[in-house]
């Protein structure tokens, strides 16, 4: 590229916004420098024409470079020097990254080479910066996953179409799944049987037209299981808390057939039978209808907590109360 003597390409040179200078190809000293070269790096004008480029020029690593290295820059199909990153070194020591194309030329009749310089410094620092925020992102994102996971409840996220968004690991053994990928993205009534779901498709759509919490409990019995479910709605879509209760249904349901196996054959027999709460004033919480032969009725009986302690015998009043008292505060349930 020839560029001797032409003044119109020269005063380009010099106005240019962008730092450019000219270097001999063999000294690899400055021939030329243009203003914001100047107010860039510091350096006056007769300062820039006695440094050479391998004062100015390092490698993205902070290196200096050899004239070698230099005259090895790849030259493209157009003969341009192909665009490299760079770091530059100021007069004051600072050290900016740059972008930097070059182009062969002759220069007052030498071999020289015209460099264009991008400074990319603050750019770089973004992307640097927007790298660690990614990278703590995904830290943060892990590190709450692995507590979520640890975490007993099954955690579901679902958007507004009802389609699976998020789900941990008690959720994917809830759910029957072994992968995360099996459900994301799916729908949710795709994967399970409506039919069975009814409760839990009504709790949700109530919960995304309402935007009002709910907690309840269902059976699906595909899974043979009772469910305890707490639904957060957000414009996004639904947060859904599981915890399988069915050990504890189990445990309500066989406590309610022994209290109906006791009352059927409390109310056989053919004798008083009652149950006293354990805290003073040890009320009545059961008494059998036999307590009619004493001209009470049950609720009667039940609605005064003194009742079967007035009604005791009192050559046992006194034995009968200092027993219980003793369980108490012992902390024992056995009968007196």
């Amino acid at each position: 590229m020839p560029w001797e003597g032409d003044q119109p390409y020269r005063l380009l040179f010099d106005a240019h916004p962008q730092p450019m200078w000219v270097f001999d190809q063999d000294s690899k000293r400055m021939l030329a420098v243009n203003a914001a070269a100047i107010t860039r790096y510091g350096y006056t004008r007769e300062e820039f024409l006695q440094v050479t480029i391998m004062d100015i020029r390092r490698t993205p690593q902070g290196q200096r470079l050899t004239a070698e290295q230099i005259d090895s820059d790849p030259v493209g199909t157009d003969g341009l020097r192909l665009t490299c990153r760079w770091q530059h070194a100021l007069k004051d020591g600072g050290v900016i990254d740059v972008e930097v194309t070059s182009s062969d030329l002759r220069w007052e009749g030498r071999a020289a080479r015209l460099v264009v310089v991008n400074e990319v410094t603050e750019r770089l620092l973004l992307e640097r910066q927007a790298q660690q925020a990614r990278t703590e992102s995904q830290a943060a994102h892990q590190l709450l996953n692995r507590v979520i996971d640890r975490v007993g409840d099954a955690i579901i996220a679902l958007d507004n179409d009802l389609c699976f968004t998020y789900l941990n690991a008690p959720a994917l053994l809830l759910l029957q799944r072994s992968q995360v990928e099996q459900l994301i993205g799916r729908y949710i009534w795709d994967e399970y049987e409506l039919e069975q779901g009814r409760a839990f498709h009504h709790a949700y759509t109530k919960a995304l037209r309402t935007q009002t919490p709910d907690v309840f409990e269902a059976f699906y019995a595909p899974f043979d299981k009772w469910i305890e479910v707490r639904v957060f709605p957000s414009p996004e879509g639904l947060s859904i808390f599981c915890n399988d209760i069915t050990e504890r249904k189990l445990f309500e349901q066989l406590l309610l057939d022994r209290e109906r196996d006791f009352r059927l054959l409390a109310e056989q027999m053919p004798a008083l039978i009652y149950r006293a709460g354990f805290e003073p004033p040890f009320p009545a919480l059961y008494v059998s209808p036999y307590i009619n032969r004493l001209g009470y009725t049950v609720n009667e009986w039940l609605a005064d907590p003194h009742a079967w302690a007035s009604k005791l015998h009192p050559h046992d009043t006194e034995r009968v109360m200092r027993a219980l008292s003793a369980n108490h505060e012992a902390g024992n349930e056995n009968q007196v």
